[in-house]
């Protein structure tokens, strides 16, 4: 199969930054094959709050997601992005089977820097209101 760079318009990097989103949509990827073997996958995305694009002459919802191994492990980064997003440890009663699909319609803050999504901070209470501003005082330094 032959493949090129596309030519004409691409959708524009977004800027490194906090941005305040929703939870749109997961969307289970399957069974994939990583480095450490075969993995269940989720794509969990996010609509950015505000912020559009133009692409030909449409304008655009600016969304932005992230791949996760379907695991609640402490390591896993699924498991360490959904805490910050609850602002709260998940108890032994969450971890027995914790519902995805709770997430979706939530609001959140995430940190992207380098394209990357690199923080996930809840805005429903306190706790989460303060460690949103510490991401952003980070990234801003």
């Amino acid at each position: 199969m032959l493949i090129s760079k596309a030519k004409g318009s691409r959708i524009p990097r977004i800027a490194d930054g906090v941005y305040v989103g929703v939870c749109s949509r997961i969307i289970d990827l399957g069974t994939q094959t990583d480095t450490f073997g075969q993995r269940q996958k989720v794509r969990i995305v996010w609509d950015l709050i505000g912020e559009t694009y133009q692409y030909k002459e449409e304008t655009l919802q600016r969304r932005i997601s992230r791949t996760f191994t379907n695991s609640l492990d402490e390591k896993s980064n699924l498991c360490k992005a959904l805490t910050a997003w609850r602002g709260k440890i998940f108890s032994d009663e969450d971890l027995k089977g914790f519902d995805l699909s709770k997430i979706l319609g939530a609001t959140g803050a995430s940190a992207v820097f380098g394209q990357w999504i690199t923080a996930f901070v809840g805005v429903s209470d306190t706790f989460s209101i303060v460690a949103w501003s510490v991401a952003a005082n980070a990234l801003s330094q």
